[in-house]
C-alpha cells in the first residue's frame, strides 16, 4: 500500500513536470507534502520534507493550470487559476488577500498593473491684473487774460492808452473800436509826428511766468506802424513791430533799442507769441500760421527786468500818412506758463 502512494505521486509530479514549473511558482522551500485524508491514525503518510507546510497547494497564475489537493481527499487534480482580475485587491505586489480556505503566495509573482497615474500638477491662479490707472490730464496752462473782443465796449481789463511809445504821443482822436469781434485801431491821416494809440492791460504780470500771444487779422500798411508788445514803460519792453512790409523784433533796454528785421508775411506771421525760453535765460519771439504750431523767429538775453509787465496792443504813425491802413487784433491770450 505504502508502495503504491509513492509510485503515483512520483508519477503525477512527473506528468505535470512539477519541477519545471517550480522555477515560476513560489511553494515555500520545495514540494508540497500530502497527508492521506483517512481520519485512521496509524495511516502511512507520504515522506516530506520537514521545512514543507502540507497544507499549501501549488497553483500557476497568468490563466494557467495549478495542481490542486482536493479537499479531504488524497487524490491531486489540474484547477485552472483563474484571471488577475478576480482577485481582491492587494495589499502590496509580494501578497495576495486569502481565499477561502487556502493559503495562496508566490515570491516569484509580481503584479503587471501599471502605476497608479499620478495626479496632473495644478498651477497656482496667476494673480490678477492690477488695474493701471490712467495718467492725470495734462494740465493747461491758466489764463491770465483772454479776449476774442467779442463785445461791443471794451472790457475792463483794459485801458486805451500807450505804454511801449512815450506817453506824449497817445492821440485820443486815433479810433479804436472792438467790431465784428476785433479790436480795430485806424491811425489818423495826413498828421505829422508821433501818433499812437490802443489797448494795454491793466494787470501786470511776471514774462518770466507767463505768455502773452494775439492773432493780426491785418496790419496797418504803408508807414503806419502795428506794434504787439509786453512793456513796463517805454524804456524797457519786448515786442513786435510791423512797418512798410517788415517785421522786426525788437527790445528797449533803458532806452536802447536792439532789432532783427524781417520781410512781412501776412500769411506766416498771423499769430504772434512772447515767451521766456524753458532752458536758457532768454526772451523768445516766436510766430505761427495757425496758433497752434509755433516756430521761434529770435531770441536773446533779457537785460531789463521782467516784472511789472503789461500786454500793449498799439497801432499809429511817425509821420504824414495820406491813406493810413487799419490794424486789427484778435484772439488775445496772456496765460501762465506749464
Amino acid at each position: 500500500m505504502r508502495s503504491r502512494w509513492k509510485d503515483a505521486l512520483w508519477d503525477l509530479l512527473e506528468i505535470f513536470s512539477v519541477r519545471r514549473a517550480a522555477n515560476r511558482v513560489a511553494i515555500g522551500a520545495a514540494l508540497v507534502g500530502l497527508a492521506a485524508g483517512s481520519s485512521s491514525a496509524d495511516q502511512p503518510r507520504v515522506p516530506i520534507n520537514p521545512a514543507i507546510t502540507p497544507e499549501l497547494d501549488i497553483r500557476r497564475y497568468k490563466a494557467k493550470y495549478v495542481l490542486k489537493r482536493r479537499a479531504h481527499s488524497s487524490l491531486l487534480y489540474l484547477a485552472q487559476h483563474r484571471s488577475h482580475s478576480s482577485h481582491s485587491s492587494h495589499s502590496s505586489h509580494s501578497s495576495h488577500s486569502s481565499h477561502n480556505s487556502s493559503s495562496h503566495y508566490s515570491a516569484s509573482h509580481y503584479s503587471s498593473s501599471a502605476p497608479a497615474p499620478r495626479e496632473p500638477a495644478v498651477s497656482p491662479p496667476a494673480p490678477a491684473p492690477r488695474a493701471v490707472e490712467p495718467p492725470p490730464p495734462e494740465k493747461k496752462p491758466q489764463p491770465l487774460l483772454r479776449d476774442d473782443f467779442s463785445s461791443a465796449a471794451i472790457g475792463t481789463e483794459w485801458t486805451i492808452g500807450v505804454l511801449a511809445t512815450p506817453p506824449s504821443t497817445f492821440d485820443s482822436a486815433i479810433s479804436t473800436t472792438q467790431e465784428n469781434s476785433t479790436l480795430s485801431i485806424v491811425p489818423r491821416q495826413k498828421i505829422g509826428g508821433q501818433h499812437f494809440s490802443g489797448y494795454v492791460s491793466r494787470r501786470d504780470f511776471s514774462l518770466a511766468a507767463a505768455r502773452a500771444s494775439v492773432e493780426i487779422r491785418s496790419a496797418a500798411s504803408g508807414a503806419t506802424t502795428t506794434l504787439f508788445a509786453v512793456a513796463r514803460d517805454h524804456q524797457n519792453w519786448f515786442g513786435f513791430r510791423i512797418s512798410d512790409g517788415v517785421m522786426s523784433f525788437e527790445s528797449r533796454t533803458n532806452g536802447q533799442p536792439s532789432a532783427k528785421a524781417v520781410p512781412y508775411d501776412a500769411e506766416r506771421h498771423r499769430f504772434l507769441r512772447l515767451r521766456m525760453s524753458d532752458v536758457a535765460n532768454l526772451v523768445v519771439w516766436e510766430t505761427s500760421a495757425d496758433g497752434t504750431t509755433w516756430r521761434v523767429d529770435y531770441a536773446e538775453s533779457p537785460e531789463t527786468g521782467l516784472l511789472n509787465m503789461h500786454a500793449v496792443l498799439s497801432a499809429g504813425s511817425a509821420t504824414s500818412v495820406a491813406v493810413p491802413g487799419r490794424a486789427v487784433f484778435d484772439n488775445f491770450l496772456l496765460e501762465l506758463k506749464q
